[in-house]
């Protein structure tokens, strides 16, 4: 990783400007802190500019979506079916679109520890959300675990095996029970087939 090799260089510099034993090594440590915690800082931001603009187009779509149901009811325009699967449709381009502007921040990947498991995590989230399983299941093992619904995300497909359905639904109802301390147990039996205990 690039950001590394600059702080290793700086603290080299360091150490060699410092011309003492004392002196020397103290130089190279807060050298090559302070450079870690500057391109750290810097290309995290840009690529935090990047995640958000992404973002920006997802909440725009869901805006458009919002606008198409307003108007819908207050102007019935066919059938509830015909609409939910445009509505479906609007909120899965809206994401295909932040999934290309998210393809910019790959050179910072070389700069940003854990970036790329970053853009992974948010580009699995979406298409979990628009129910594109085979493009997500190979991004969840370069996703984080660390959230809950990253989590309820990979034991889906687990889930659901057996049962032959895979519901994201189910796993968001995995997601709010643990979120709300009820425990997974009630959603685990229903989706696994068995009666609960």
């Amino acid at each position: 990783m690039y950001t590394f090799l600059v702080a290793i260089a700086a603290a080299t510099a360091a150490y060699a400007i410092g011309h003492s034993i004392e002196w020397g090594p103290t130089f190279a440590v807060l050298t090559f802190i302070g450079v870690l915690i500057y391109c750290f800082r810097k290309f995290g931001k840009k690529l935090q500019a990047v995640v958000e603009e992404a973002q920006q187009i997802v909440l725009g779509g869901r805006a458009e979506v919002e606008k198409l149901i307003q108007r819908a009811q207050s102007k019935p325009m066919g059938s509830q079916k015909m609409l939910e699967e445009k509505a479906e449709k609007m909120i899965a381009d809206s994401v295909r679109t932040a999934l290309i502007s998210l393809d910019t921040a790959e050179p910072l990947f070389k700069w940003v520890a854990m970036g790329k498991r970053q853009i992974s995590t948010v580009k699995m989230q979406w298409l979990y959300q628009i129910k594109a399983f085979d493009e997500a299941d190979p991004l969840m093992a370069k996703a984080f675990e660390m959230d809950p619904l990253v989590i309820a995300m990979k034991m889906g497909p687990r889930l659901h095996e057996g049962c032959g359905r895979r519901s994201g639904a189910a796993v968001q109802a995995w997601h709010s029970q643990v979120q709300g301390g009820q425990g997974a147990d009630p959603v685990l039996s229903d989706g696994l087939g068995k009666p609960q205990a």
